[in-house]
């Protein structure tokens, strides 16, 4: 099968064995679309660590074509949204349920084969089935929704001021869940810091992932004496955190990651319609490099049906 792969720090079309089914709850997937982002830029470049002839990419939409034995649940032509996040098991936060809050994760297409392949074979505790009714394109985008609605765990009040930094897709998506939630953003300023700031990126013009240019320091200048930073972007460049700055404005830092993926299914139901024009353009995965030059602020897809 093709397959796009992490070879060398780029981003490699190859031929592969497709993947067989080797345990008694796995599931086979035809991958119909997968969804690109920085982390799979990143990791192809080798700026996130990843296994040489991994297939990269973890948000998309299959197609089931084959079970383990084990699997009774699921049956062959189902659309299923897949939960690209592994949790370990075996810490606190698993063992109470909560396998959304696990620290200790892997992710497909970084630490195991990705969807930027025909094939997938995936555990059936990380499969939602899904109706027709969904597209292929919004099934694929379950994950970045997972990742937004983390901000959902910050309990924010329409009575609070609040700004958010960052010019990506992740910004305007958790700006889009904020508006559900009657929360309206504001722009932040030294002359205007706000109560919350909602961090999803660090430079508003970081279109070619370039290292960032704004630092901690001005981004805790946007905040109130007294308020939260959220830091919501995983940007693999590291920050230096002026601790003085933060211990004398009394402010509170709040790291969120995901929800659980379950509430980002509902989500895609309920607001089908307001999140179509987050989704852009398709590519072919042997066009792969123009799509991982698209500039596009919209979500951009890779078809693997038209390999």
């Amino acid at each position: 099968m093709k397959a796009l792969v992490s070879h060398r720090q780029k981003a490699t079309l190859v031929n592969i064995k497709p993947p067989e089914i080797a345990k008694s709850d796995d599931v086979k997937l035809h991958v119909n679309c997968a969804g690109l982002c920085k982390t799979d830029i990143w990791a192809a470049t080798g700026i996130i660590k990843t296994k040489n002839n991994y297939p990269l990419g973890h948000e998309f939409c299959g197609t089931v074509i084959e079970l383990g034995d084990a699997v009774t649940d699921v049956t062959l032509g189902q659309r299923i949204a897949v939960n690209p996040i592994i949790p370990c098991g075996t810490c606190e936060d698993c063992l109470r349920g909560l396998t959304h809050l696990c620290s200790n994760t892997k992710m497909l297409g970084i630490d195991s084969p990705g969807a930027f392949a025909e094939f997938i074979v995936v555990p059936r505790n990380l499969c939602y089935t899904i109706p027709s009714s969904l597209s292929p394109e919004l099934v694929a985008y379950s994950e970045p929704v997972a990742a937004a609605l983390s901000i959902r765990s910050c309990n924010l009040s329409p009575n609070l001021r609040i700004g958010i930094v960052g010019s990506d897709r992740i910004s305007a998506l958790t700006e889009y869940i904020l508006n559900t939630l009657k929360i309206e953003l504001v722009n932040a300023s030294q002359k205007e810091p706000v109560d919350v700031l909602i961090v999803t990126s660090t430079d508003h013009n970081n279109k070619n992932n370039a290292k960032p240019e704004r630092t901690t320091a001005s981004l805790l200048n946007l905040v109130k004496a007294g308020g939260t930073l959220v830091l919501k972007g995983r940007s693999p460049y590291l920050w230096a955190l002026d601790v003085k700055q933060v211990v004398t404005k009394r402010l509170t830092l709040k790291g969120i990651n995901y929800a659980p993926f379950s509430q980002a299914i509902e989500f895609l139901y309920e607001h089908k319609e307001g999140l179509i024009p987050f989704l852009g353009q398709h590519f072919s995965l042997v066009d792969y490099e123009k799509a991982f030059r698209c500039s596009d602020d919209k979500k951009v897809f890779l078809d693997l049906s038209v390999a």
